[in-house]
């Protein structure tokens, strides 16, 4: 009787089944621990913006996002400012579907 060598299905099920322990273990924390509020993010970043010149001295918070909107804002108006992170998206979209591309 001869013994053949693991084909590696079990290690991709053991693989699968911590992966899927972890994402539901860091699913819970962040319900017990963390909340969420549409728009709440954006929208302070997006106050903190417009008064930066007011609240830059007595914030905590970084001040080069904030910075780089108000340029946006001032150049282009809101509209641009909403929209300025487009540019980044699709290069890094591109960017990923270029390695996936490369990648086959």
């Amino acid at each position: 009787m001869t013994h053949e060598p693991a084909t590696g299905r079990s290690l991709t099920a053991v693989s699968a089944a911590a992966c899927a322990l972890a994402l539901g273990g860091f699913a819970l924390y962040l319900a017990a621990y963390h909340y969420l509020r549409p728009l709440s993010d954006p929208a302070n970043w997006w106050h903190y913006a417009r008064n930066l010149a007011a609240e830059f001295p007595s914030c905590k918070w970084p001040v080069a996002y904030p910075a780089f909107l108000a340029l946006v804002r001032r150049l282009g108006g809101d509209g641009a400012a909403l929209l300025s992170n487009l540019p980044l998206l699709v290069a890094l979209a591109g960017s990923v579907g270029l390695q996936s591309h490369q990648q086959r």
